[in-house]
């Protein structure tokens, strides 16, 4: 049985990011801190100051993949590990309060993710910059989702790509006070 459904993301209205996108210039350049809008900002934009497949410092694996059960873990009602709070269907179990981690799992989990997208993914140019749930395309039983990549990797790149053009915009307007910050 799944733990949780399907979560898709819910795209941000363009007039509604172009204000945000102004409201955190202000803050930056004014040497303040909105915690609503740098929960928005700072991760994607700290990913293209740095471009290095990191994440606070943790090395980040295949295409920026995160290692299950390292940086989150999920803990069911019942006691059942999971990669995240995003996985609860059985073939992302990862191990339970019991016996803890299942090592071989994990190891397999991304084995099997890696094979699917390494040819995808190596040559894309937003590979080091990218931080695309691999896991989220993929079905409940694990398998690989041709259709749910596209159409993700599609909305990433969008995304990126609105993302390396506000920094670009930040480093021209205020690049010290912003390069400061986003470094920092």
């Amino acid at each position: 049985s799944e733990v949780l459904g399907e979560i898709k993301p819910s795209p941000i209205k363009k007039a509604d990011r172009d204000y945000l996108e102004k409201e955190y210039e202000k803050n930056v350049c004014g040497g303040r801190v909105n915690p609503f809008l740098s929960a928005i900002f700072d991760e994607p934009l700290r990913r293209v100051a740095t471009r290095r497949g990191e994440y606070n410092g943790e090395k980040l694996h295949p295409v920026n993949l995160c290692v299950p059960g390292t940086r989150k873990l999920f803990v069911s009602p019942n006691g059942k590990f999971y990669s995240c709070e995003k996985l609860g269907y059985n073939y992302f179990q990862i191990g339970d309060i019991s016996k803890g981690i299942d090592h071989e799992k994990v190891f397999k989990i991304i084995a099997d993710h890696f094979k699917f997208v390494k040819d995808k993914c190596s040559n894309c140019w937003a590979a080091q910059i990218c931080n695309s749930c691999l896991f989220l395309n993929s079905s409940k039983e694990g398998i690989p989702d041709e259709c749910r990549f596209e159409e993700n990797c599609n909305i990433k790149r969008k995304e990126m790509e609105r993302n390396i053009l506000f920094y670009a915009r930040l480093c021209k307007n205020s690049p010290v006070e912003f390069k400061k910050y986003i470094l920092n």
